[in-house]
């Protein structure tokens, strides 16, 4: 009620209290083969007088199942939000995000994803050196996707063969994650190039780039010749009648002397949830061993052999690299070495880093906003996360007009803000939670319309909350033109 003196005034509403929403059937982590279908659940208890609506998130990105029906389908009728996943692939690994909303509250629920799948490509895949009916190979090995790569199979192609065949190889030595083999049985002057598959227990991978074609260089090998040293060479040809003319003078460097000192001083640091920095003191280098391509640095988590680790490389003078796409939460040790054309040097000793705990799967709740003049001033519900979430530290305030795509956003330690906005626009306003293990989940959107002079207020707890905001705002229109 309110009075002055031309009058008085009242309104009035009723208040229902429903029961809360709760999720009786949540998706729970899961570890799938490529090319497999599953179905994550998210089933729930709620309130008969309220509508409900399912949101599913996958790496805090929002579904969109249009563009992605060949993959992603919701099952189950309007009372569940089960997520159907067909032919699984391995973009796919990642984190699941059940939301259910009503007018009234939400409720959220997540699970890790892991896809499996056959090795990535061997990478760099040379031949070190050649005779007549063999020829020394090495590669580094690629990505395991998440199954241990059991094996590798070498292929050859010459000009005279019909696509790659097997080649018949007798395996070396492995110097860290540097693989080696000798093809054997080859024919002499036949130009050659090899190719390397890797195997795991779900099958072959896609084959390495090939190797360079030989058989049309000569290898001088004397051990008194010291590493990256410069030559003066030139070939001539001869046969039977006798000797042919020489080429020009070229010159030629010996080969290089791989990298036999470890990195120092590494350490690793958790950026978030899914990522890491690891850096290191480069290692002192002379150029009369060669040059520095750069350093390589594997990783691997607690529940993986390190045989398995994964890889990532920094070129030239870098000393830190970030490795991203990690699961939360969860220890990961690291090492790096350096290498160039001929090899990679020891590896440093291992450390660790533990990932962040994920952002809350709660998004702020209640946005509520006011307008004074050019004044928009917000509030909302505080976010608390569960025990196996990151604490909240803050909050973003994200907003654009309605006509345009340019992004603004406040950082505030508040459950408030206030924006100095010209009224000429309208615009769109959401928020989300700051974490150590990244941003959380955006609130529902809200939009302020273009107003000049006047003040309104409203909030979007649910779609008919921001239905009854801007009846509010026309109700107040006509309020004011009474008086």
């Amino acid at each position: 009620m309110a009075e002055n003196k031309f009058g008085k005034a009242s309104s009035s509403t009723a208040l229902l209290v429903t029961e809360p929403t709760r999720i009786t059937l949540a998706p729970s982590n899961m570890d799938v083969t490529v090319g497999e279908s599953i179905i994550l659940p998210c089933q729930v208890q709620h309130d008969p007088l309220l509508d409900i609506s399912f949101t599913w998130y996958f790496n805090s990105a929002l579904t969109d199942f249009r563009k992605d029906a060949s993959h992603f389908e919701r099952v189950g009728g309007s009372a569940s939000g089960d997520l159907m996943i067909r032919n699984i692939q391995l973009k796919h690994s990642g984190k699941y995000v059940c939301t259910v909303k009503t007018e009234v509250d939400s409720v959220s629920s997540a699970a890790d994803l892991i896809v499996r799948g056959s090795p990535g490509p061997p990478e760099h895949v040379k031949v070190d050196e050649i005779t007549a009916t063999t020829a020394h190979i090495s590669w580094y090995e690629g990505l395991d996707n998440h199954s241990p790569i059991t094996g590798y199979t070498v292929q050859a192609r010459t000009p005279f063969s019909v696509g790659w065949q097997r080649a018949r190889t007798v395996p070396d030595a492995i110097d860290g994650r540097t693989f080696m083999a000798t093809a054997v049985d080859l024919n002499p002057w036949v130009e050659y190039e090899f190719r390397v598959v890797a195997n795991n227990k779900i099958g072959g991978g896609e084959p390495s780039l090939p190797s360079e074609k030989f058989q049309k260089y000569h290898h001088l090998k004397n051990e008194s010749i010291f590493p990256f040293s410069p030559y003066e060479v030139k070939v001539g040809v001869y046969n039977n009648k006798g000797e042919g003319p020489f080429s020009p003078v070229a010159t030629v460097y010996s080969a290089e002397e791989e990298p036999t000192i470890a990195p120092s001083g590494v350490s690793a640091n958790s950026l978030s949830s899914s990522t890491i920095e690891v850096t290191w003191i480069p290692i002192p280098w002379k150029m009369g061993s060669g040059r520095l391509l750069g350093y390589e640095v594997r990783y691997w988590n607690n529940g993986l052999q390190e045989q398995s680790s994964n890889k990532v490389r920094a070129t030239g003078k870098e000393t830190s690299v970030k490795i991203t796409g990690l699961m939360s939460n969860l220890v990961y040790y690291t090492a790096v070495r350096a290498y160039n054309s001929a090899g990679a040097g020891p590896f440093s000793a291992t450390v660790n880093a533990t990932t962040k705990k994920p952002p809350p799967s709660q998004p702020p709740g209640n946005l509520e906003w006011n307008i004074t003049d050019s004044r928009v001033v917000l509030n909302w519900e505080q976010v608390h996360a569960m025990d196996n979430e990151s604490e909240v530290v803050g909050y973003k305030v994200l907003y654009w007009t309605s006509s345009q795509n340019q992004l603004s956003i406040l950082d505030t330690n508040r459950t408030s803000a206030e924006l100095l906005l010209p009224l000429n626009n309208d615009y769109v306003i959401e928020v989300k939670a700051v974490t150590d293990g990244g941003d959380g989940i955006s609130s529902d959107q809200i939009k302020v319309p273009k107003l000049a002079s006047m003040d309104a207020r409203g909030s979007c707890a649910g779609i008919l909350n921001c239905i009854s905001s801007l009846m509010s705002i026309t109700l107040l229109l006509i309020f004011n033109a009474i008086l």
